[in-house]
């Protein structure tokens, strides 16, 4: 009796498959009394059925039978690659604190995206989903009070079963500062934090406006300036202007006299971009005199040298340095209260006598 060949045929569709898809094998054999598929075990003899190989898998079909053995094969190949990234926007936050307060923290988002991974996770976040974001506001690592030149890193580890493996890294830079409360109260303090010095009885009731020369509207105007800054480090930072005259005169008159001052001094503030309820003001009039022993001191470190005349002439130096309103930046730190002797319009600030409204308007 003729006995024909034993065939076997099988094929796979498609032939490559990302990591997680399948394939679908198709066989068929012809006089097979045995057959089976490596990796899958005994089949009809023709058949069809899917498979998703974690790698690239040859399948050999074996037909066994009277007429031989046929061992046909189909290969599907594994991609195990995917795609993976990760950004960090913007690339560059500040971060400041004064003291314990945390004046300004930026924030930065972390985005990241994968194509392909069944496994995702992101330092230091831990597992993550395979697409994403998420807002940081990193702290620095240092504690120490100093600038602030830090370089947070994230990292993005992502895999497949199939042995695919990415790694993707993305940092953010971040600077600033960190410094003690007392070392920025001093930084604000010797830039700009002064008394301010009206000469003889001005402001008038007539003139509420007058009084402010030149040369004090300079000093205020750098006051102002070094004092926005400061509330960024400090938003609930407040100024306290306390208003003071010299001997002369009643008790009332002084007091309403340095009323007008301490307004005076706050609408200029005010109107170079202050709010009016960051600062204060009291008016004492002629108490608190700076005493004469004291005025000798400060003329003595002043960095101002008083002209010669102007030191012969105690009592006169004496009632031009009462003639002021001091700037505290609450709750203690008190403003330098060195005359301004260099000054251009010094001669009218410190002259005895009340100078014309015309020539104190000029000045100012």
């Amino acid at each position: 009796i003729a006995v024909g060949p034993t065939t076997g045929t099988i094929s796979a569709s498609p032939t490559e498959i990302n990591c997680g898809d399948s394939s679908t094998l198709t066989w068929n054999s012809v006089g097979a009394a045995h057959t089976d598929i490596s990796g899958i075990g005994d089949v009809p003899a023709s058949g069809s059925q899917q498979v998703s190989p974690k790698a690239t898998t040859t399948y050999t079909f074996t037909a066994g039978g009277p007429g031989g053995v046929a061992t046909p094969t189909a290969t599907v190949t594994v991609n195990n690659n995917f795609n993976a990234s990760l950004e960090v926007t913007p690339s560059e936050i500040t971060y400041e604190r004064v003291g314990n307060r945390v004046t300004q923290q930026g924030t930065a988002t972390v985005t990241w995206s994968t194509t392909g991974a069944s496994t995702v996770s992101v330092d230091p976040f831990g597992t993550v989903d395979a697409s994403g974001s998420r807002q940081v506001q990193p702290v620095p690592q240092q504690t120490g009070n100093g600038p602030v030149n830090e370089t947070v890193t994230y990292t993005l580890h992502a895999s497949n079963p199939c042995g695919g493996d990415e790694t993707r890294t993305a940092t953010l830079h971040l600077t600033g500062s960190i410094k003690s409360g007392e070392a920025a109260t001093t930084e604000f303090s010797s830039v700009a934090l002064v008394s301010l010095y009206f000469p003889t009885d001005w402001p008038t009731k007539g003139h509420p406006e007058g009084g402010l020369l030149k040369s004090q509207q300079d000093e205020l105007t750098t006051l102002a300036e070094a004092f926005k800054s400061y509330l960024e480090k400090d938003p609930n930072a407040r100024l306290m202007l306390e208003a003071h005259a010299d001997v002369r005169a009643s008790v009332s008159h002084n007091q309403a006299l340095t009323e007008r001052r301490a307004a005076r001094v706050k609408d200029y503030l005010v109107g170079q971009g202050i709010a009016a309820s960051a600062i204060d003001t009291t008016a004492v009039g002629k108490e608190s005199q700076l005493g004469k022993d004291e005025v000798k001191q400060l003329e003595a470190q002043n960095p101002q040298p008083p002209p010669k005349a102007r030191l012969r002439a105690v009592t006169e130096d004496w009632m031009a340095y009462n003639r002021r309103v001091d700037v505290v930046l609450l709750p203690d730190t008190h403003s330098t209260k060195y005359y301004p002797h260099a000054a251009a319009d010094s001669s009218i600030l410190w002259q005895r006598h009340k100078p014309s409204w015309k020539v104190v308007s000029a000045h100012e």
